[in-house]
C-alpha cells in the first residue's frame, strides 16, 4: 500500500515535470519565432538599463502571454531575452507589451518619435491614466555620433539620454518639453491643484523622478 502510494505520489510528480517542460518548449519555440539571434559583439554593460537578467514576460499582438530571463539594451533599442546560453533580441512589431522587473515597455513607430526610419522602438511607461508620461532612450557617444554598428565599447565615451513624451488616452504621442508652463497645460483645469502639489513638494518639472510624481498625481484625481 505504501508503495503504490508512494507510486502515485511519483507519477503526480512526473507529470508535473513533464508538463512544466512542454510548457518551456513551447515558450521557446514562440520566442525563435518572434526574435533574431543577437550578432552584435556589443556586450558592454553600460549599453544597458540594467545589465542583470530579470524576471520578465511578454504579450504579443495574439495576446499571449510568455515568461523569461530579460533585459533593456539602450544601444540597440531592443529587448533581450536569455534562453540557456543564448541570448536573442525580441521584434517590437510583433509584441504589444513588454515587463522587465517592475518596468513596462511597449513598442512605437519610429517616425513619431524623432527617427527618419520606420522601425518600431520601445518606450518604457513612467505612468499611466488619463495622460502617460513616457520616456525613449537612446545612445550617444560623447562625439555626437549614435551609429550602433561602431560604438565605442569600452564605455567611457558613450551616454544613455532620455527623451520624454505624453499620450492622452484616444490621442497621439506627443514630445514632452519639460517645461513648468507646458506640463501644466497637459492637465487642463487640474492644473493649479497640480502646480500646488509640485509646490508643497518641492517638485521639479524637468528631473525624471519629480515628473512621474507630478504624472502619478494627476493620474490619481478625479476628472
Amino acid at each position: 500500500a505504501v508503495y503504490a502510494q508512494n507510486q502515485g505520489v511519483y507519477n503526480q510528480i512526473n507529470d508535473l515535470l513533464t508538463q512544466s517542460s512542454m510548457v518551456q518548449d513551447s515558450v521557446r519555440r514562440e520566442i525563435y519565432r518572434i526574435s533574431y539571434l543577437i550578432t552584435s559583439s556589443a556586450n558592454n554593460p553600460n549599453f544597458y538599463l540594467n545589465p542583470n537578467w530579470q524576471s520578465s514576460f511578454i504579450i504579443t499582438n495574439e495576446e499571449r502571454v510568455y515568461h523569461f530571463s530579460g533585459r533593456m539594451n539602450a544601444l540597440d533599442n531592443s529587448i533581450e531575452v536569455k534562453l540557456g546560453e543564448e541570448i536573442r533580441t525580441i521584434h517590437p512589431d510583433q509584441l504589444k507589451l513588454v515587463v522587465i522587473g517592475r518596468r513596462t515597455f511597449m513598442p512605437f513607430k519610429g517616425s513619431v518619435i524623432d527617427f527618419t526610419d520606420q522601425r518600431n522602438v520601445y518606450l518604457e511607461v513612467l505612468s499611466h491614466g488619463k495622460v502617460h508620461l513616457l520616456v525613449h532612450y537612446f545612445y550617444r557617444s560623447q562625439s555626437g555620433v549614435n551609429n550602433r554598428l561602431s560604438p565605442n565599447t569600452n564605455g567611457g565615451n558613450f551616454k544613455i539620454l532620455p527623451i520624454y513624451y505624453c499620450i492622452r488616452n484616444g490621442g497621439n504621442l506627443t514630445r514632452l518639453r519639460t517645461s513648468k508652463r507646458k506640463i501644466l497645460a497637459l492637465f487642463k483645469d487640474q492644473q493649479d491643484q497640480v502646480e500646488s502639489y509640485a509646490k508643497d513638494h518641492h517638485l521639479r518639472f524637468s528631473g525624471e523622478n519629480d515628473l512621474i510624481r507630478i504624472f502619478d498625481y494627476f493620474n490619481s484625481l478625479d476628472q
